[in-house]
């Protein structure tokens, strides 16, 4: 592994050291990196939902940059970093107090900069194991990692047998993206849930000629918010039209004193939160995607 050749790329970048004598390290140690990411900005205002009243409209210009760096595998491990910037506060407030003015003026803040991933990939040549230790994106039926829902933790995925996936994590901190705003339970405002999060999974998928067949069973623990919450699906994807059944069953700690009597109190005088212990929910998707087939750049779900 590269680390004298990272550590000089490092600090010729930061200009600790900017002498010709390192150009050609500097060039071997980002060599075979591969960079993504994308750029995205967005106007939102609520002008029509508050009746085109628009000395309480709010309008906000969101801005989101990501870019994640892989280094080449080297004795079987690779990093990742990922770099954030998401803005998604800058309030241009046309019915402020004072005319004309609000918090960003269509700016805003630079406060929400930050690493999005760091981690270490673990890939033995014994076993089809796969290892992710550090800061990760959560891809689970229950998290989405394309909003930037991510966890600090360890998950093993292993598919040694045909077909199979069977996937193991725990994490001790994690964040997502749609939580309560103004509790420490994680959001856009960096905070995150200092609760662990364990999960279990096995996941199947075939191709066949009429169409990929997929199932995948989920487990998960979270301390003091959820005793035990399973995820089960089975999904078919055809060349154009696709099908999925999805249910899942929750039971929830609102004991009090626990976070979510903290979160959904609803004045409940012993403090517990009024939210049922047991919940399930089952759902159909039906979709057509015309895009393989007819090259028609449409997707539609139901």
């Amino acid at each position: 592994m590269k680390f004298l050749k990272l550590s000089l790329a490092a600090s010729v970048a930061l200009g600790a050291f900017s002498t010709a004598s390192f150009a050609q390290p500097l060039e071997d140690a980002i060599k075979g990196i591969d960079v993504s990411g994308y750029l995205r900005y967005r106007f939102n205002s609520d002008y029509y939902d508050n009746g085109n009243n628009n000395s309480n409209s709010k309008n906000t210009h969101r801005w989101k940059a990501v870019a994640d760096f892989k280094a080449p595998v080297a004795d079987n491990v690779a990093f990742n970093l990922g770099i954030l910037y998401n803005n998604e506060s800058n309030n241009v407030n046309h019915g402020n107090t004072y005319p004309g003015q609000g918090s960003g003026l269509g700016s805003g803040k630079d406060g929400s900069f930050g690493v999005s991933t760091f981690n270490a990939v673990i890939t033995p040549d014994s076993t089809a194991t796969t290892v992710i230790i550090g800061k990760q994106r959560l891809a689970t039926p229950v998290t989405n990692a394309g909003d930037d829902d991510r966890g600090t933790g360890i998950l093993a995925l292993n598919s040694d047998l045909e077909g199979f996936t069977f996937a193991a994590g725990a994490f001790d901190s994690w964040s997502i993206d749609d939580v309560h705003k103004g509790y420490d339970l994680g959001d856009n405002l960096g905070t995150s849930v200092t609760k662990p999060l364990y999960a279990l999974a096995g996941i199947y998928g075939v191709d066949t000629a009429y169409g990929h067949f997929g199932a995948q069973l989920w487990g998960f623990y979270i301390q003091d918010i959820v005793d035990g919450l399973g995820f089960g699906e089975l999904s078919w994807t055809g060349s154009t039209f696709n099908a999925a059944l999805q249910y899942a069953i929750a039971s929830l700690n609102n004991d009090a004193g626990d976070v979510l009597s903290v979160v959904h109190p609803n004045g409940n005088p012993a403090g517990r939160a009024n939210i049922p212990e047991a919940n399930d929910l089952f759902v159909i998707n039906l979709g057509a995607d015309f895009a393989q087939e007819y090259n028609v750049p449409l997707d539609v779900k139901l």
